[in-house]
């Protein structure tokens, strides 16, 4: 009876780490190429600076900001740019040959985050988002 709430605490961490696990597998394993919207998923990778998170993508072939496209919440962020000129790969076999001229990337961000303060670039090829972390202090009353 008293080891009880230790078997549903194992239970909860196990639980976290199939989560955590098939997360893992599904970004492995997700293609790159997205048939239902017709864009291309960039590479990209997340860094935790401490207060606040760095984020970049790869966009090869777009150069002008203003066709890249960054929406967000606290905990997920969306970008879309287009190339400057349609991609296709016809010397790899692929489900359909075509031409692909947009990128899209949907991330689940690891902690929230406050959009109004975050700051964005592109250069050659390469988008830097920087994301400060959203943290919340609460003041307790001492009696």
């Amino acid at each position: 009876m008293g080891e009880d709430w230790f078997i549903e605490y194992i239970k909860k961490i196990r639980r976290e780490f199939e989560n955590l696990l098939s997360e893992v597998e599904r970004e492995l394993y997700s293609p790159l190429i997205d048939y239902r919207t017709k864009t291309l998923q960039p590479l990209y990778e997340i860094a935790d600076l401490g207060d606040k998170l760095m984020i970049r993508i790869d966009l090869p072939g777009v150069k002008d900001p203003s066709k890249v496209s960054i929406k967000g919440s606290e905990n997920k962020l969306l970008v879309e740019a287009k190339m400057e000129r349609p991609t296709s790969f016809e010397d790899l076999p692929t489900y359909a040959c075509r031409s692909y001229n947009y990128y899209r990337v949907e991330i689940t961000l690891p902690f929230p985050v406050d959009f109004k303060k975050s700051r964005a670039k592109l250069r050659r090829g390469v988008l830097e988002i920087e994301l400060p972390k959203k943290i919340k202090y609460y003041k307790v009353k001492v009696e």
